[in-house]
């Protein structure tokens, strides 16, 4: 009967590589593209647009929506010096193997 387990993985590879297979790609005006080197042209154009920074002119707008979350007792805390008791707690608490 043969190796069943081969046919199986055999088929399932096959079927994958069908369905991972891009045939083609639509542009801004929604025309199929169809031909490789279009498609190549388009991936590498979109990528190089969504991974490229771009110049920002004026944030004052953006600060508008946030909100301070640290409270003035938090500020305090968080400004505060280091007691000896709290280095040597935070110095114990680390895992005997690991490096402080």
């Amino acid at each position: 009967m043969g190796d069943k387990n081969t046919t199986f993985f055999h088929k399932s590879a096959t079927h994958r590589r069908r369905k991972n297979n891009v045939n083609g790609l639509e542009d801004e005006f929604r025309y199929l593209k169809t031909e490789t080197e279009e498609m190549e042209k388009m991936a590498t154009y979109y990528f190089k647009e969504l991974f490229s920074s771009k110049e920002v002119n004026d944030c004052s707008k953006l600060m508008e929506y946030f909100q301070p979350n640290i409270t003035e007792e938090h500020s305090r805390d968080l400004m505060a010096k280091f007691t000896k008791d709290e280095i040597v707690l935070a110095v114990k608490s680390i895992a005997p193997l690991k490096a402080p």
